[in-house]
């Protein structure tokens, strides 16, 4: 998920950029998630300054996924 955000962000942890008002990274929160077959899962989700960016490894509104695809 780090890297999904370098990519939203476009560009990578610490690197500078010449915008005026730039999106910044404002660390992470946990999350329980169970995929079937696993088990319960403590994951960590980075975030935005913004709060804009939204993972689409783990859908923000499920607690649980069917399969792992």
């Amino acid at each position: 998920m780090y890297m999904e955000l370098s990519h939203f962000l476009g560009r990578k942890s610490y690197e500078q950029t010449g915008e005026e008002d730039p999106n910044y990274r404002n660390g992470s929160y946990d999350r329980n998630f169970i995929p079937k077959g696993i088990g319960p899962l403590e994951v960590e989700v980075p975030k935005d300054r913004k709060g804009k960016f939204k993972p689409h490894i783990i859908d923000r509104s499920k607690s649980y996924e069917e399969d792992l695809s």
